[in-house]
């Protein structure tokens, strides 16, 4: 009994490390310093995004829900992204990632809203041509927007619309067009865009995922600055290093890598995700399951 405890006790500890072998996504902020030899901009713990919370989606946790631990975590986004860097601050930031469904554009829509609420002028831009979600997310009209403008149709005024979010601008797709790749990474994109920095302190550029298509690539060479969003254990570390190396083929500046849809539980780094919740909208709810 004895021998054969020990040897259960083994094999169990065998097959976890064996498992962390097979493991090839990124799951640790050492893995994004050291294996994407990129800056870690943190956390945004998971959060359901269904239905709506006060008739605001639940998407848009930043304003429905402002003192929660998404929130804060996407508050420390922007410090990390404003501070960290040296020299000139980005103006012009764009959010991809590697593959679909990593949460961008959930990325790209929770960071404008706390740039905004810094008391900032804030455009977001829906550059997601094929597969566009930003108008869905905050629930407006896309029959005028980026595309228009950019053919000359659509008049830049009558396309960006003023969210609730007081500071924070929209500017929808518009209609999709037949060649996305091209239209995005035309002259008139690049002087639509510098005409855009004299209007607004920042410009945050939501875009389809690096492997999928070549339009963030593309776009990449007109921004200040891109963040990588990827979602813990879905896309093989291999594929988001191979995302990054074709867009610093364009010269372009990674700001850094996000970790989205991460744990909070005891016993992981997350942990640290709890002193949040404590001074946020859980510490009432604590103190009354502790009187209890």
């Amino acid at each position: 009994l004895m021998l054969a405890a020990v040897v259960g006790l083994f094999m169990g500890v065998g097959l976890v490390f064996f498992l962390e072998y097979l493991d090839n996504t990124i799951s640790t902020p050492e893995e994004v310093t050291d294996y994407l030899k990129v800056p870690y901009l943190g956390p945004v713990p998971a959060f359901s995004q269904n239905g709506s919370v006060d008739g605001v989606p639940a998407e848009l946790i930043s304003i429905h829900s402002p003192k929660s631990t998404a929130s804060e975590a996407y508050r420390g986004l922007r410090t990390n992204l404003l501070f960290s860097s040296t020299g000139q601050k980005p103006v012009v930031i764009m959010v991809t990632s590697a593959g679909p469904l990593e949460g961008k554009t959930l990325t790209s829509s929770n960071l404008a809203v706390t740039l905004a609420r810094s008391h900032q002028p804030v455009l977001l831009i829906d550059g997601d041509m094929r597969r566009p979600r930003v108008h869905k997310v905050f629930q407006t009209n896309h029959s005028k927007g980026l595309s228009g403008i950019l053919v000359g149709k659509d008049a830049p005024g009558e396309a960006i619309v003023q969210t609730a979010i007081k500071g924070l601008h929209l500017l929808p797709v518009g209609h999709i067009p037949p060649d996305p790749s091209e239209l995005i990474g035309s002259k008139a994109m690049k002087n639509f865009i510098a005409s855009l920095k004299t209007k607004f302190k920042f410009i945050v550029i939501d875009t389809p995922p690096v492997t999928a298509v070549t339009d963030a690539a593309a776009l990449s060479q007109f921004v200040d600055g891109i963040i990588m969003v990827s979602r813990i254990g879905t896309m093989p570390r291999q594929v988001i290093r191979d995302s990054l190396e074709q867009l610093r083929a364009v010269q372009t500046k990674i700001l850094g890598v996000v970790l989205n849809g991460v744990g909070s539980g005891k016993g992981s780094y997350y942990y640290s995700q709890y002193y949040y919740s404590y001074y946020g909208e859980d510490r009432g709810k604590r103190r009354r399951s502790t009187a209890v």
